[in-house]
């Protein structure tokens, strides 16, 4: 089966990363794309330096990865979404990452997710026992995302990310080869130390986010929510960003 090819602009507003670091960041996403989870989720990308041009302006057709220093949401480090044009956006806002960490991680985690569910909204049914029914969000990083879980790419530190075969659940005595990249990850639906992922109760039609200690706490349906909204609210009051709006 031929790849799904999508075109990816880098734009850099960061003022906490210089124009030559993103770029250089930018070439270790490319590898990990196109050598590590292209393959895997049968999607490719070829990623585009836009420096600080205004996308609609330039490359009107693109996808967007945005490097943000914006301070204001200080639990996030990075979301995806879809914009007013209907074109992916993934934004990392490099001001929230913690010291001593690469902004490659968290631009890597919204990067891969975005790629794996671009409009943000699709999920997977399992029913992991008699008695549950849970629908996944296709967040492909979540349940890795501890940046101790990355890996090196390219000498700049990139995130691990599920497998489809992290959404099936095995058949009694059937385990498949690989559930993650790098192989920490050892059955279906499994949750690492410091990762989530958003569930929804089928009998309650509730959202809520697994841990890794199997307890699922409730989940902020605002439709301000960038990371949860797209899940919890009606279609008609989606939040959706502007590509124009960039300086």
């Amino acid at each position: 089966m031929k790849r799904t090819e999508i075109r990816v602009a880098v734009v850099n507003h960061s003022t906490k990363v210089t124009d030559a670091d993103a770029a250089a960041g930018m070439a270790a996403l490319q590898k990990q794309v196109s050598e590590d989870f292209g393959p895997v989720w049968n999607v490719d990308a070829t990623l585009e330096f836009a420096g600080k041009d205004r996308l609609q302006d330039s490359l009107p057709d693109h996808w967007g990865l945005i490097l943000l220093d914006d301070e204001a949401q200080a639990d996030q480090l990075g979301y995806h979404e879809v914009t007013t044009s209907g074109l992916p956006l993934a934004t990392v806002l490099v001001g929230n990452i913690p010291a001593g960490q690469d902004w490659t991680h968290a631009a890597s985690h919204e990067l891969l997710e975005m790629l794996a569910d671009p409009t943000a909204d699709l999920a997977v049914y399992s029913r992991p026992t008699d008695a549950t029914h849970r629908v996944y969000a296709q967040e492909v990083c979540d349940p890795c995302a501890a940046y101790d879980d990355g890996y090196q790419v390219a000498g700049r530190q990139v995130t691990d990310f599920v497998f489809p075969s992290w959404f099936r659940t095995a058949a009694p005595g059937v385990a498949a080869a690989r559930y993650d990249e790098r192989g920490l990850i050892k059955a279906p639906l499994e949750v690492r130390p410091h990762g989530y992922i958003p569930v929804l109760d089928a009998a309650t039609f509730t959202w809520g986010v697994l841990g890794s200690n199997g307890a699922v706490t409730g989940a902020n349906g605002a439709a301000g929510d960038r990371r949860m909204g797209r899940r919890t609210t009606p279609r008609t009051g989606w939040k959706l960003s502007d590509m124009d709006w960039i300086p």
